[in-house]
């Protein structure tokens, strides 16, 4: 259950932006072009990595390894959640 809830937020993590970009346009106080650069912020990395990942399941014990990868995805998502401006 745990696997698919992440397979699940990642894309999602990244769509779930344009639903907020008014609040975050006023939170931090920006403008629309810089909130929407979140996304390819977010979505790089996510395409990066999926580059390693197989090559990394197939000479790693698969539960290890997606459970690392889920906690450095929640870590991630705590450091954006916390951060005081753009």
């Amino acid at each position: 259950m745990i696997v698919c809830f992440g397979a699940f937020t990642g894309p999602f993590g990244g769509n779930i932006v344009l639903a907020l970009v008014p609040t975050l346009k006023e939170a931090f106080n920006v403008g629309v072009a810089q909130v929407l650069l979140s996304i390819p912020f977010f979505m790089m990395p996510f395409a990066i990595c999926q580059l390693f990942s197989g090559p990394i399941l197939d000479n790693t014990d698969k539960r290890t390894a997606i459970i690392i990868g889920l906690v450095f995805y929640a870590l991630g998502s705590l450091c954006c959640g916390l951060s005081p401006s753009i």
